[in-house]
């Protein structure tokens, strides 16, 4: 087998063919091919070529914030790589702007850049010109107006090294940011703190559904484009990066590294996709997309498989109807008290929302937050907490792990739950009249030994603050409260 791209998914295949398919049979003989093709493309390769590509889609209408990713570029601690500036549809200003900024750069980095110009076409015409262009045996795409930190070329160049092959991905912070000034409309400030919403690995099922990999997190094998021959949809508008992710994907799988190598910012007041394009055009392009994944052939990485029934496993196992020991209790503005319970019922859809708790049939409640206490003793985790509330008015509100306040402790997106009485506290931004609350998670029991160690360790941080812990007073209440529920007669 060609030891050089032997971790892609396609490969694994290609070499499970070889060692489980007769020789004599045509399918032997086409993986046989397949690596022969593979070895002849590696030895044509250029030796002086360089590891990665960096394609960067510009418009020329946010020279400041260029400026600044050509500065988070130059800075890198690994200079293996070069830089397309993929100039779509630029004004003779506009050209004049960027290759002002290209010979403003060290000698050394301006040697690497190229600007390429690009007239018609989509969001995905610049992509697809500069994966043509592109000599590195990686191709990342990094947007004018992001950062990167100084190690993202050298942990895609490091997880290359075990994973050649495979799309690198890596994790990502989010921040909210806004432009200011009236003679530089575009200089950014920060508007807020970074938010950990995309350090997570990546995940076939969770990203059928819904892309948690922002683009400028990846490098995708050259080969994806240039021996399997996948491209860039053009006639997508938006989500043409979740697109090509997953149908690269598909075929060569995905490595996972958690370093925090990317800082995606997220404008409140600039021009960007989600300014531009409604909500129908997203969800347009999105059901196609979604079709098109329908109608893919996909070849699951080793290991895949057992994920996937882990993941069924742990539904079938953990969710339990009849569990009566996950309450969900309420604040109506007098505090949390052991009488102010919503009551369970059966969930429709227990994958996505296992627990389901409601007012009386045809009531509501107007209430200032809720506390959802999901089992009495502790040793088990939660992952994906989604609390969903719908109001009287059918609106849905969402919140997440960011939004709660816990006795549990934080690692890795999941909450740890070591001692007995675990809760979860959500208040709300303001009172909403509450008809419904569903809450959607993955419960394991025991915690693993890195898990205990992040404990012990101070690694894994303390959820819960302030006052609201509750007292042994209240928590005496509460059980009093559970017995009497039991034991009195029902009216």
């Amino acid at each position: 087998m060609n030891k050089q791209i032997k971790s892609s998914s396609v490969n694994e295949y290609f070499s499970w063919i070889e060692q489980n398919i007769p020789s004599d049979t045509p399918l032997y003989q086409a993986a046989k091919t397949y690596f022969e093709a593979s070895e002849a493309d590696d030895a044509k390769r250029d030796p002086n070529a360089p590891f990665l590509t960096v394609i960067t889609r510009t418009q020329g209408k946010r020279p400041d914030m260029l400026c600044d990713m050509l500065l988070s570029l130059t800075g890198q601690t690994n200079t293996d790589f070069e830089l397309l500036i993929m100039g779509h549809n630029l004004t003779d200003e506009q050209n004049a702007s960027v290759n002002e900024l290209i010979s403003e750069l060290p000698d050394w980095m301006r040697e690497k850049t190229r600007l390429v110009p690009v007239i018609g076409g989509t969001r995905s015409t610049p992509l697809n010109a500069g994966f043509e262009e592109a000599k590195g045996a990686y191709i990342a795409v990094l947007d004018d107006d992001d950062l990167v930190f100084d190690h993202w070329v050298e942990t895609f160049y490091s997880l290359s090294k075990e994973y050649n092959g495979r799309i690198l991905h890596s994790y990502s912070v989010i921040q909210n940011w806004e432009t200011v000034g009236k003679h530089l409309p575009n200089t950014p400030r920060v508007a807020g703190a970074p938010e950990n919403t995309y350090c997570c690995d990546f995940d076939y099922l969770n990203q059928l559904g819904l892309n948690k990999c922002p683009f400028c997190a990846l490098a995708f094998p050259a080969s994806v484009y240039k021996k399997l021959g996948l491209r860039f949809d053009e006639t997508l508008t938006t989500t043409e990066d979740w697109d090509f992710l997953m149908r690269a994907s598909f075929l060569t799988g995905v490595a996972n590294s958690s370093e925090i190598t990317f800082l995606y910012r997220n404008w409140l007041n600039a021009e960007n996709s989600s300014s531009l394009h409604g909500q129908e055009e997203w969800k347009k392009n999105r059901d196609y997309v979604v079709k098109r994944f329908s109608k893919t052939p996909f070849i699951m990485p080793v290991g895949g498989l057992k994920k996937l029934y882990d993941e069924i496993l742990e539904v079938d196992t953990l969710y339990n109807e009849d569990m009566d020991d996950t309450e969900m209790f309420y604040d109506n503005g007098e505090g949390i008290k052991p009488e102010n319970l919503l009551r369970r019922r059966n969930s429709d859809d227990i994958r996505k929302f296992p627990f389901v708790y409601d007012v009386k049939e045809g009531d509501s409640l107007r209430l200032c937050g809720v506390r959802f206490d999901p089992r009495l003793k502790g040793n088990f985790s939660m992952k994906n907490l989604v609390i969903r509330v719908l109001d009287t008015g059918d609106q849905i509100t969402d919140f997440a792990l960011k939004d709660v306040v816990t006795n549990g402790y934080i690692f890795k997106e999941k909450i740890l739950f070591v001692k007995s009485d675990p809760q979860i506290i959500l208040h709300f931004p303001g009172p909403i009249d509450v008809k419904e609350v569903r809450i959607g998670c993955v419960m394991k029991d025991g915690l693993t030994d890195l898990e205990l160690d992040a404990v012990l360790s101070g690694k894994a941080h303390c959820g819960i603050y302030g006052t609201q812990r509750r007292s042994v007073a209240y928590r005496g209440a509460r059980k009093i409260y559970r017995i009497a529920k039991r034991i009195l007669p029902k009216h």
